[in-house]
C-alpha cells in the first residue's frame, strides 16, 4: 500500500503549577488554556496517523515545561484525543489540509457558530489573563 498525507488535530491543556511568589491585578488561577494543532503525517492509512500523531502529540506536551511571570511551573497535557482527515492529494498551495463537519441547531447564530468553532475574540483584559501562560524568559518577571 502507497503511503498518503493525512493531517491529524490533537487537543492540548496548559495550566500553571503551584502558589504564585507574585500577582498583580491580571493574575487569575481559575483559568487553563486549549490548544489545537494540526500536524502532517505521510503514511500508510489513517491508524498509522493517528497512531503516530499520538506519539508526537504527547512528546510535543512534554516539551512545556518552563516558569511563568509569577514563578509558577508551567505544564501542559495532550487530553487523548484527536480528529483524522486524509488529503486527497499532496500538500500544496491552495489543498485543504484538514476539514470537519458537525451538526448544530439551525437557529444557533452566526456569531454564536464562529464563537464555537474560532473561540471568542478576546479582548485587552482577556488578553492580559494570558499573562499566566507566558513564559518569564521573554516577558520577565513580576516577583
Amino acid at each position: 500500500m502507497k503511503n498518503k498525507w493525512f493531517s491529524v488535530k490533537t487537543i492540548y491543556k496548559t495550566y500553571p503549577i503551584g502558589k504564585p511568589k507574585a500577582t498583580d491585578k491580571h493574575y487569575d488561577d481559575s483559568i487553563v488554556m486549549i490548544e489545537e494543532r494540526i500536524v502532517l503525517f505521510y503514511v500508510k492509512d489513517a491508524r498509522r496517523a493517528i497512531r503516530m500523531a499520538e506519539i508526537e502529540a504527547k512528546k510535543y506536551a512534554e516539551e512545556v515545561d518552563y516558569k511563568n511571570q509569577y514563578g509558577q511551573q508551567v505544564k501542559q497535557v495532550y487530553m487523548g484525543a484527536c480528529d483524522c482527515f486524509e488529503l486527497a492529494g499532496s500538500p500544496a498551495n491552495q489543498v485543504e489540509v484538514f476539514s470537519s463537519t458537525e451538526i448544530v441547531s439551525k437557529k444557533a447564530s452566526r456569531g454564536a457558530l464562529i464563537d464555537k468553532k474560532f473561540g471568542v475574540n478576546e479582548n485587552l483584559h482577556l488578553l492580559n489573563k494570558r499573562k499566566i501562560f507566558l513564559s518569564e524568559e521573554f516577558c520577565g518577571k513580576i516577583y
